[in-house]
C-alpha cells in the first residue's frame, strides 16, 4: 500500500509542479505584453507632446492638421492606457495563480 501512496503522491507533486510552471509562463507572458504596451504608450505620449505647433502665426490649415493628428494620438494613447490597465489586472491574477500553485 505504501508504494501506491508514493506513486499517487509523486503524481500529485508532478501535477503541482506542472501548474507552477504554467503559472510562471503565464506571468512572464503577461509581463512581457504589459511592458510592450507601456513602451508603446510612452512613445505615443512623447509623439503627442512633440506634435504641437509652437508658433501661433502658423498656417491655419497646418495648425488644424497638427491638432487633429495630436487628438488622434491622444485617443490611441488612451486606448493603450485602457489595455495597460487590463494587462496589469491580468498580471496580478497571474501572480495570484502562481502563488496559489
Amino acid at each position: 500500500m505504501s508504494q501506491l501512496k508514493a506513486k499517487t503522491l509523486g503524481r500529485y507533486v508532478a501535477v503541482l509542479d506542472h501548474q507552477v510552471q504554467q503559472a510562471q509562463a503565464e506571468k512572464l507572458r503577461v509581463q512581457a505584453q504589459l511592458a510592450r504596451t507601456q513602451s508603446k504608450l510612452a512613445l505615443l505620449q512623447e509623439m503627442g507632446r512633440t506634435a504641437q505647433l509652437k508658433k501661433t502665426d502658423a498656417n491655419v490649415a497646418l495648425y488644424l492638421n497638427a491638432a487633429g493628428f495630436r487628438s488622434n494620438l491622444m485617443d490611441v494613447a488612451q486606448q493603450f492606457r485602457d489595455v495597460s490597465g487590463v494587462q496589469q489586472l491580468e498580471l496580478t491574477q497571474a501572480q495570484q495563480r502562481m502563488q496559489h500553485a
